[in-house]
């Protein structure tokens, strides 16, 4: 019989795509809306596991968690897309057992802050560090703010085969592809020593991040008229089954 997971989340769609994540890694999911109903299908219907979302429409997943904790010790996820330490923090005390970050939305709260940037894709959800994330996608920005042209476009899409992707592209010259790897090495100019580009650590921060999360950075060239950088993550559901 396969595992069960019970996902709390009033995202339709981030719910859908997270029950066929798990889905396809062989576990069976069932959905609740809020908080109130997750508890009392916990209560009445022990699962495997709880996947629940941190901003609910009626209660926050902190409070669903702690009322949980009274009645029972199933294993708990919680998915956010804020990187506030605390309440990470206060999540594991009061009895969560990890964090899932939500890349499109802390895509879409980065992608705020640049008037010329484009956010397009779906709803992934990969486990790792909300801060982490956070700053590697808000670096991706920052170098093609300074270093290309706008306008900036980003990409998230699930890749299929358990990956998730983050795509940020802009219309400046791009890199030479004898350079490709020098745009990722601290404090490296590309472009000769009087060049812009690609100065400091933050593409170098990009893929540090990318690989902790089992992941990778890497330049694709121009593609379509645009200088393009990609991430590749694996997605939550591959992380699950290890």
């Amino acid at each position: 019989m396969a595992p069960s997971i019970l996902l709390v989340e009033d995202d339709r769609r981030l719910a859908e795509m997270v029950s066929e994540y798990l889905g396809e890694a062989g576990f069976s999911v069932s959905v609740a809306g809020d908080g109130r109903t997750g508890l009392a299908r916990l209560a009445a219907e022990p699962c495997d596991a709880l996947v629940l979302d941190l901003m609910l429409p009626d209660m926050d997943g902190l409070e669903v968690c702690r009322q949980l904790r009274a009645f029972s010790d199933v294993p708990v996820l919680m998915l956010t897309a804020r990187g506030d330490a605390m309440d990470r923090v206060v999540g594991l005390e009061i009895g969560a057992d990890d964090y899932l970050p939500k890349p499109f939305e802390l895509a879409s709260e980065e992608c705020a802050r640049y008037e010329q940037a484009a956010l397009e894709g779906q709803p992934v959800t990969v486990r790792g560090d909300p801060r982490l994330l956070r700053r590697m996608i808000r670096n991706l920005l920052e170098n093609a703010q300074r270093h290309g042209a706008p306008p900036i476009d980003v990409r998230v899409r699930d890749a299929g085969g358990g990956s998730v992707e983050l795509t940020v592209c802009d219309h400046g010259p791009g890199i030479a592809d004898a350079e490709r790897e020098d745009a990722f090495r601290p404090f490296r100019r590309v472009g000769g020593p009087e060049a812009s580009t690609g100065a400091g650590l933050g593409l170098a921060l990009v893929r540090q991040i990318a690989r902790r999360h089992g992941g990778e950075a890497r330049y694709l060239g121009r593609v379509q008229s645009k200088s393009c950088f990609v991430v590749s993550l694996p997605g939550a559901a591959t992380l699950a089954t290890s």
